[in-house]
């Protein structure tokens, strides 16, 4: 079929089953594009730090909230050189085309 799939694998996943990936280069990508629902859900990630203050997170956090928007994941890792200071990688379930809702 001309397609392969590699496992995708890391000390941190090492006890979660791999998870699959197909590539593709971009020619063939243009070529055949991907067909699915426009309402099929597509795994996003966005990430952001926030200033230490109380509540911060919380209202970085609501913004997904008021939107409707599934997080499926919510990682933090600290900054080099900043103490007491993160970087915010959260994972949600949006749509192949965002809509403007997603811009705000």
């Amino acid at each position: 079929m001309g397609r392969e799939s590699y496992a995708v694998r890391s000390k941190a996943t090492a006890k979660i089953s791999p998870r699959f990936f197909l590539l593709r280069t971009p020619g063939y990508a243009r070529r055949n594009p991907v067909r699915a629902a426009e309402k099929t859900p597509w795994k996003r990630r966005w990430l952001f730090s926030t200033r230490n203050l109380p509540g911060a997170l919380f209202r970085a956090l609501s913004a997904f909230a008021l939107r409707d928007l599934s997080l499926t994941k919510i990682e933090s890792r600290p900054l080099r050189g900043k103490p007491w200071e993160y970087l915010f990688y959260v994972d949600f379930l949006g749509e192949r085309t965002p809509r403007p809702r997603l811009m705000h």
